[in-house]
């Protein structure tokens, strides 16, 4: 409810959401602009659109030439948006600085530029984000081989799935996760020696791609060909990899909370809904444990300590 651009981000990215579920253009053309408006994520948009068009065009379709042109006319109209945002954006900074793109120029001052990532990483005071970032990046992992897996049932599967809207909102929020990690990986500098993923939690985790991908990751599309137990132990795989890939380990009070995270979304997905008293008890739990954390950065926040 705050008019922050992080708000704002998640409110346009919402209604876009919720235009590709309902097949709606005026609520995909309104969430298009508007996220454009609030972040410069353009060059994020445009590849995951046209990988989900490309998508729906050959696991949707009879591939025939006038479902080519219905995927064409959905392409352009969307990029369109997309470049129509960003051109209201320098038009605007012109006015007020005289500079034109100058959101592009000034990431420079940020110290993103591409670089071979150098592991342990670190992000922003890794003493106090370093075990969200960490939650941040294995759900990138875990977007990435979704991703993939996806694609794995849909060649197999082709036409058969049940809603194609969910599924266009479903593979974009995939593409965001997939591209903003590669991102905040090979686009960053050092800091103290090791690859900064920024705040990666915050590009990922405060957006509403990430419940569509949370939502997914309980779907029963994943207990068929490819077996629950198959899934279950590769999420488990890329969570304690995440684990080795950051510098969280050094940091207790971080491992603690990237470590409840893990096992909480676990849970989650394993488990849909409470079912006696001692599930009841580990439930309230993992919230009490989630509510301690979010005091803790609230208390951060407001003396004004870097949270992510």
């Amino acid at each position: 409810m705050v008019p922050y651009s992080e708000a704002l981000f998640f409110l346009f990215g919402s209604i876009y959401i919720y235009g590709l579920c309902r097949g709606s253009v005026l609520n995909q053309g309104i969430g298009l602009l508007g996220s454009g408006l609030t972040r410069s994520v353009v060059t994020i948009f445009i590849p995951a659109i046209f990988i989900v068009e490309t998508c729906m065009f050959f696991f949707y379709t009879e591939r025939k030439w006038i479902d080519l042109k219905d995927s064409l006319k959905r392409f352009f109209f969307q990029c369109s948006i997309c470049l129509t945002s960003i051109g209201i954006v320098a038009v605007y900074q012109y006015t007020a600085i005289g500079k034109w793109f100058y959101f592009i120029e000034i990431q420079q001052y940020w110290g993103r530029h591409f670089q071979l990532p150098s592991l342990p990483f670190t992000t922003f005071s890794p003493k106090s984000a370093m075990g969200m970032d960490t939650i941040g990046l294995s759900l990138g992992l875990i977007a990435a081989a979704l991703f993939i897996l996806l694609l794995y049932k849909l060649r197999n599967e082709a036409r058969k799935m049940l809603d194609k809207n969910y599924d266009r909102a479903l593979i974009f929020s995939l593409c965001y996760f997939t591209f903003i990690s590669i991102l905040d990986v090979f686009f960053t500098d050092d800091y103290q020696g090791h690859t900064k993923i920024w705040s990666i939690n915050r590009h990922l985790l405060c957006t509403p791609y990430f419940f569509v991908i949370l939502f997914e990751l309980r779907s029963s599309r994943w207990s068929g060909t490819i077996g629950r137990r198959f899934y279950m132990v590769g999420i488990t795989i890329i969570l304690l990899s995440t684990l080795f890939l950051t510098q969280v380990s050094a940091y207790p009070i971080q491992l603690i909370y990237y470590v409840f995270f893990s096992v909480y979304l676990l849970r989650y997905i394993i488990i849909q809904d409470p079912v006696d008293r001692v599930e009841r008890i580990v439930h309230v739990l993992f919230i009490s444990v989630n509510i301690m954390f979010y005091l803790i950065y609230m208390q951060n926040y407001l003396q004004n300590g870097w949270i992510g």
